[in-house]
Formats: C-alpha cells, structure tokens, sequence
C-alpha cells in the first residue's frame, strides 16, 4: 500500500529583471522501496501581479455519527475567513465542490453558504457553489445531510 505524502513550500524572490515564485513539490512514502530520484519537482513562475491572499478554516464540523436508521438531518458546518492583505481590492474566487449523492440513501438535501462584512456589490454566488468575494470576508457552508 503507498502512502504518499505530499509537501509544498513556496519561495518568493526578486532578481533584477522580473519577480519570480519557486514552487519545490516533495512526495514521501513509508514504503519500503522509495524512489528518491523521482519523489521531488522544482517549477517557477514569472509573477504577473503581486497578491498577498490569504485563506483559513475556521471553527467547522469535524465528525458526524450516521449509524442510526431513523431519517435524521444533521448539520454540518465548514467556516472559511478569506482576507486580502495587498494594497489593490482583489476579486478572489472559492469553488466548493460537493457530491449530490454519496449512498443510496445519503445525499445533501440543501446547500445554504452565507457570509459577513461584505457588500451586495462584492459578492456573487454561482450555480456551482461558486464565491466571488472581496477584501476580507469570513464563508460559512452549511450542509444539510438526510440519512
């Protein structure tokens, strides 16, 4: 069985002529045969226009119990804070994808997302569960489950 870990880290440095963004990829296995030679790959990119964005999950559900057999709805909570930290106000664009069906008796019954500290002009929902959203604004996803 291969477990793959994957590890990324970013560097950001400017040279004379154009800013740069190095980006070294690192996959580790606890296998017994690890292949070194080709478990890492190094790629940069030319910096068009400098951001400094920043996403973090907050407070959400971590676990629920669906054992029982009678139909219940259980919540579940993910909460996102998205803030941009650069001088320019930047549109950022956050998709969640979520699967219709994942039992032949569990599938999400309704999708609410709702949001704070931003304007109607700021932002935009999409049929695919898809934000728009400016500046500093904290997401809330709110799944609802019938079992």
């Amino acid at each position: 069985m291969i477990i793959p870990y994957i590890k990324c880290k970013d560097y950001y440095y400017k040279t004379r002529l154009f800013q740069i963004v190095l980006f070294f990829f690192l996959s580790i296995s606890l296998n017994k045969k690890r292949d070194t030679k080709h478990s890492s790959a190094r790629q940069s990119l030319p910096v068009q226009f400098q951001i400094n964005v920043i996403l973090k999950g907050l407070e959400s559900t971590q676990y629920i119990n669906g054992t029982s057999n009678a139909e219940v709805q259980m919540p579940i909570e993910h909460v996102y804070k998205v803030e941009n930290l650069g001088q320019v106000s930047l549109p950022v664009t956050l998709t969640f994808k979520v699967p219709i069906a994942m039992k032949p008796n569990i599938f999400w019954e309704s999708i609410n997302i709702s949001s704070n500290d931003v304007s109607d002009d700021c932002l935009s929902v999409c049929l695919s569960v898809c934000l728009s959203v400016c500046l500093s604004v904290c997401l809330s996803v709110c799944l609802c489950l019938s079992v």
